[in-house]
């Protein structure tokens, strides 16, 4: 069995069969035990083989391309498959992520909101059971004072003060002294 090699122009090795006989096979045996004797082509034959698929098969060239067509369709569709269980995978690890992502976010809140609520519920209780501030008596009329009161206003209010705890003072001293002298008399 005699082949001729070339390349193509797309590059592919491509081979050609020679038969017994041509000016390209040589010497060799005139009636080759692969070669058909019902058909009648000399010289080359126009059947050009691509290297790698079987030259011995008895196919004709119409079931070789349906079974090479069958051969891609079916990788293709694997490679389809494989593709959709990709992005099937992809989905559902997003998904996954997502529903950890929104988890954790509602169990911060939950946390955070607790711990307002704690803290309103401490702030209550310390309002309720706290004591309440007593201003004593001596010191009562110099703490309260009118919220909203001007510098001017807390200067008279001293003033006024002031003068009032001078006649209550004089008041005590004359008390004081008709004390005394009542005492003295007796």
């Amino acid at each position: 069995m005699a082949f001729m090699s070339r390349r193509n122009p797309k590059g592919k090795l491509v081979q050609r069969k020679l038969l017994s006989g041509s000016p390209a096979s040589g010497p060799g045996n005139p009636m080759p035990e692969w070669r058909d004797l019902s058909k009648s082509d000399e010289g080359l034959t126009d059947q050009i083989l691509v290297a790698g698929i079987d030259t011995d098969s008895t196919e004709s060239t119409k079931q070789k391309k349906d079974r090479q067509r069958q051969l891609y369709y079916d990788a293709w569709v694997q490679l389809k498959d494989k593709e959709k269980k990709q992005k099937i995978l992809a989905e559902r690890r997003e998904s996954e992520r997502l529903e950890r992502a929104n988890k954790e976010r509602m169990e911060e809140s939950h946390r955070m909101v607790g711990e307002w609520n704690l803290k309103k519920e401490q702030q209550i209780h310390e309002e309720r059971h706290k004591k309440p501030f007593v201003i004593p008596q001596k010191y009562r009329a110099t703490y309260v004072r009118c919220p909203r009161e001007t510098p001017e206003e807390r200067r008279e209010r001293i003033q006024a003060l002031a003068r009032l705890n001078h006649i209550k003072a004089q008041r005590l001293a004359r008390q004081r002294e008709e004390q005394e002298k009542l005492q003295e008399r007796r």
